[in-house]
């Protein structure tokens, strides 16, 4: 779930079928518009 009032975020997830961290980032632009990335911790 997305904060919108937050600004840009970025928090760790475990993934809910293997319990490793997930790093997930929200960045707005400037209509409105999300972009989210995900990184497994063993992605460089």
């Amino acid at each position: 779930m997305l904060d919108l009032s937050g600004g840009d975020q970025h928090y760790i997830e475990d993934c809910q079928v293997c319990c490793k961290p997930i790093s997930v980032s929200v960045q707005w632009d400037e209509e409105g518009e999300a972009q989210v990335s995900a990184r497994g911790q063993d992605d460089a």
